[in-house]
C-alpha cells in the first residue's frame, strides 16, 4: 500500500501497488518535490531506498 499524507493528516494518494520500484517511484512522482521522507511499515521483502531519501519505520498509530 502506498499512501501519501501531507503534515493535516489528509490522504493525498493511495494505492496498493505491487512491489516494483519503478512502479511505486512513478506514483510518487508527482509528490518528489514536497516528500519529506518515507515510512515503511511493512518491511518484508524490502530493499534499500536511495541515500536521497529519509526513512522511518511505522511504529503503528494511536488515534
Amino acid at each position: 500500500m502506498i499512501a501519501v499524507i501531507d503534515d493535516q493528516d489528509r490522504v493525498l494518494y493511495c494505492k496498493r501497488l505491487t512491489n516494483d520500484l519503478g512502479l511505486i517511484l512513478a506514483a510518487l512522482a508527482p509528490y518528489q518535490a514536497e516528500l519529506e521522507g518515507v515510512v515503511v511499515e511493512a518491511t518484508f521483502n524490502w530493499s534499500i531506498p536511495p541515500r536521497s531519501c529519509t526513512v522511518q519505520i511505522a511504529k503503528g498509530r494511536s488515534d
